[in-house]
């Protein structure tokens, strides 16, 4: 799922989001072994606004998981899904508290316990309201769980992150 800026700001916003269409990329192949090649997928559904900053996570080779964004005004704190197989979008109503609305968090799969983790990011006004709270999404149940308020013992608030799992630790690098 991917729309390219080639010019975007700073903080991550673009001017070029309402001409910007969302598509997912199938194969990234080389023709004569020169270039890239791209395929875009039709897809149905419930699909997700226009949006830069949010979060793509990949579970079980399949499915692929959209959360948060921000459209040029305001950050999203909706969840989608995308079926590979069936190529439809849709919209997860998730039970329990959510996490609230963000762009330029971070998001990675537990594959073996069945989980995406969600942390920090950014509000509506990059910089001014950086997050540091770490949040559970079960695959299985569709439901988030708050594992972490900011304490002393979690990273300090921030956005544009890389995170990943490893072993039974989550490891976050980087971010402003």
């Amino acid at each position: 799922f991917l729309c390219f800026c080639l010019f975007p700001r700073f903080d991550g916003s673009c001017s070029h989001l309402v001409t910007c269409r969302p598509v997912l990329v199938e194969t990234m192949g080389f023709e004569d072994g020169l270039y890239p090649s791209w395929e875009f997928l039709e897809c149905g559904g419930d699909v997700p606004e226009r949006r830069s900053g949010h979060t793509c996570a990949l579970h079980q080779n399949r499915f692929l998981y959209i959360f948060g964004g921000f459209d040029g005004s305001n950050c999203f704190d909706d969840l989608y899904i995308l079926d590979l197989e069936s190529r439809l979008w849709r919209k997860i109503e998730a039970g329990g508290e959510c996490p609230s609305g963000r762009a330029s968090h971070s998001a990675v799969t537990d594959e073996l316990v069945g989980v995406m983790y969600i942390f920090g990011g950014s509000g509506s006004h990059f910089g001014y309201t950086n997050k540091r709270d770490l949040w559970e999404f079960s695959f299985e149940v569709e439901s988030w769980r708050l594992l972490s308020n900011p304490i002393e013992d979690t990273p300090s608030a921030r956005y544009g992150q890389s995170m990943v799992a490893y072993q039974e630790g989550l490891y976050v690098w980087g971010g402003t």
